[in-house]
């Protein structure tokens, strides 16, 4: 029996020695990711030790992490806020953005649903609209017709238009879809990402002509849309107008540097030139 006893003493320690190992490896990561950070969030964070109840000062880390994009710890950052007051829909709408970021769109979709249930403001039922369209989701027409009942000034048809045509476009009914991106368009011509989904639309159907005349008409709009550049590129090389889609692909970079796939399609273009 004594023998037992020691064997079960000696796994205890053990298991002392384990946790205390995990609790220092714990520590010391946190305490890295914290010397990783810009001064002024360590300076928030460690202050936030100090005044705990402080909402408006754990609201500021959320943004600050959210800034660096830190979105899992952001993520639980959030968490903590929403304890304090689970029924405000600012919060769940903060949840669910940031859950978008990681691409959780499980868990967004719950978020914004409970921040529309919470009080259906035009920016959560917006927010819910554009995950149910983009899941193929057919509540999403739904919340779309919601949305412009709520506003008979027309503020948001717009939008509401476009996540109508999101939600067909996704169903690869691209005769509703481009029907919504024209009412779209008519409610509001400088909407761009409508001209964009438009025009992929006819982009993947090969008609690069018709998608080539959309994209020209987005920068007719807004002359400084690297997008609608980057797309026209796309179509004169499609159409095996190479120098074209050089010029294009080189404009697009004047408006956005960011765009890699441009200086790809740039050097895969001159050296078959």
């Amino acid at each position: 029996m004594k023998k037992y006893v020691f064997i079960l003493v000696c796994l205890v320690a053990l298991s002392c020695k384990d946790d205390a190992k995990k609790n220092d490896h714990q520590k010391s990561d946190s305490a890295a990711k914290l010397a990783a950070m810009p001064q002024p969030l360590v300076d928030l964070i460690n202050q936030s030790k100090k005044d705990s109840d402080n909402i408006d000062l754990q609201l500021k880390i959320v943004n600050s992490l959210d800034s660096i994009a830190l979105y899992k710890d952001a993520l639980q950052q959030m968490d903590r806020v929403i304890k304090t007051d689970s029924l405000n829909q600012t919060y769940w709408l903060m949840r669910g953005r940031l859950s978008n970021k990681v691409k959780d769109t499980a868990t967004a979709l719950k978020c914004f649903s409970y921040a529309a249930r919470i009080y259906p403001t035009a920016e959560s039922l917006m927010e819910l609209a554009d995950v149910l369209s983009l899941t193929k989701n057919p509540k999403a027409l739904i919340v779309c017709d919601d949305i412009m009942k709520m506003n008979p000034g027309h503020n948001y048809d717009d939008k509401a238009y476009f996540f109508k045509g999101m939600y067909y476009s996704k169903l690869n009914d691209k005769k509703n879809a481009i029907l919504f991106f024209d009412k779209c368009i008519g409610q509001n011509y400088h909407f761009a990402d409508a001209y964009i989904e438009k025009g992929y639309l006819y982009f993947i159907d090969k008609n690069y002509a018709a998608a080539l005349q959309i994209f020209v008409q987005l920068t007719n709009v807004n002359p400084a849309n690297a997008d609608g550049y980057y797309w026209q590129a796309k179509c004169k090389e499609a159409l095996n107008k190479k120098d074209e889609a050089i010029a294009l692909y080189k404009k697009a970079l004047e408006f956005d540097a960011s765009i890699k796939e441009a200086k790809e399609a740039i050097a895969r273009l001159t050296v078959r030139n």
